[in-house]
């Protein structure tokens, strides 16, 4: 009997982007990322004495499992930062950083 089998790596996920808007808590610290729904969001840590006012602001786009960030650097050059998801429910965020290859949870507050 011979089976067919597939060499096909996985599918992409295809997750809803309404899932990732809201205010996310990195695990076990007090940075915070808040993703709006018109594709804007702002991050800061309160261990660094900074809040939500004074955070960091960057664009965010989703494609299937793919989770964009775009930062302005401080010479106005755009600075990309791509995560794939791994895990997203409606408490929880997982993500693997494509660069450094990092993994960090997220809760929803």
């Amino acid at each position: 009997m011979i089976l067919p089998v597939s060499c096909r790596k996985d599918e992409p996920k295809n997750y809803d982007a309404n899932m990732i808007v809201g205010l996310w808590q990195k695990s076990g610290s007090n940075e915070y990322w808040r993703y709006d729904s018109n594709g804007r969001g702002n991050f800061w840590d309160e261990d660094d004495d900074v809040h939500e006012g004074e955070g960091t602001h960057f664009i965010w786009s989703l494609s299937d499992d793919r989770l964009s960030l775009t930062f302005t650097g401080q010479m106005g050059q755009e600075v990309p930062r791509d995560y794939k998801i791994l895990e997203l429910t409606s408490s929880l965020m997982r993500l693997e950083d494509e660069y450094y290859g990092n993994e960090t949870t997220y809760y929803k507050k």
